[in-house]
């Protein structure tokens, strides 16, 4: 009866179907490239370090701690796999100064411990991601974050 209509609902479809076909295959992508919002991590009072647990969904992800210190201070971290202290985990830590700069020192050349002394106040971001030596960790991970020096 009415072929022009028959023909806009035939091409609305269409063009829905692309729309929710672009998005079923982006959806994943993204995810994989999503990256973890970051977490401000604080001490009880009078307490000087605290336990974190995270967890790293494959290569591509990062897990990101925030701690704001003042300069002077040491800020040291270990990462181990959650319940087995001395069992390293296939990721490694990076600490960055306020300005982004990475300054630790990694002391077990692996990537799991990291260790700076702060020279400037301010917010610093420890950053856990997938070892480069892996094939990227997936899953679980505890890290033990301590300042040492006066109180944050």
């Amino acid at each position: 009866m009415f072929p022009t209509t028959h023909r806009n609902t035939h091409a609305s479809v269409r063009k829905i179907f692309f729309v929710v076909l672009i998005v079923l295959v982006l959806a994943p992508i993204m995810m994989v490239f999503a990256k973890q919002k970051p977490k401000h991590l604080y001490f009880k009072k009078g307490q000087s370090s605290t336990r974190v647990r995270g967890y790293l969904s494959g290569k591509n992800d990062t897990a990101s701690y925030l701690i704001t210190v003042k300069a002077n201070q040491t800020i040291e971290v270990q990462m181990y796999m959650c319940g087995k202290v001395h069992e390293e985990v296939s990721a490694g830590t990076a600490i960055f100064d306020p300005s982004g700069k990475e300054v630790d020192d990694d002391h077990d050349m692996q990537g799991n411990n990291g260790v700076t002394k702060t020279s400037v106040a301010g917010t610093y971001r420890i950053e856990v991601s997938p070892s480069g030596k892996s094939d990227g960790y997936k899953g679980p991970f505890c890290m033990d974050v301590t300042v040492k020096g006066s109180q944050p």
